[in-house]
């Protein structure tokens, strides 16, 4: 079975290009976006810990690390209540203790 391989570069290649995308169509008042970047910018980190995460190599466990950052803060710069009351330290080191319990749990498998 192929395994598909995604790139970091790629990914971010991509993001790059439908951001300017999106950015062109708003200054051609062809949509109407409303999009900032300080708003949306943990978006990368989720997107880079997805792809080191479905790459399933060595990267795994960082990338499960980018992936809770990037979700707390878009939660967080997207004004959602209950996040808002989560100091980020009191769950950042349990997810990073169960991160390293999955991946004692479910260990890379050799080819």
């Amino acid at each position: 079975m192929n395994k598909i391989k995604i790139e970091g570069q790629s990914i971010f290649g991509f993001i790059v290009l439908l951001v300017g995308l999106v950015m062109l169509l708003n200054g051609l008042d062809i949509i109407s976006a409303d999009i900032s970047i300080a708003k949306y910018w943990p978006i990368i980190l989720i997107v880079l810990g997805v792809v080191k995460i479905i790459n399933y190599d060595e990267s795994s466990f960082w990338g499960g690390i980018l992936l809770i950052i990037g979700v707390y803060f878009l939660l967080s710069n997207l004004d959602v209540a209950w996040v808002q009351n989560i100091r980020f330290t009191s769950v950042f080191w349990p997810f990073v203790v169960i991160l390293i319990g999955l991946s004692l749990v479910f260990p890379k498998k050799s080819h």
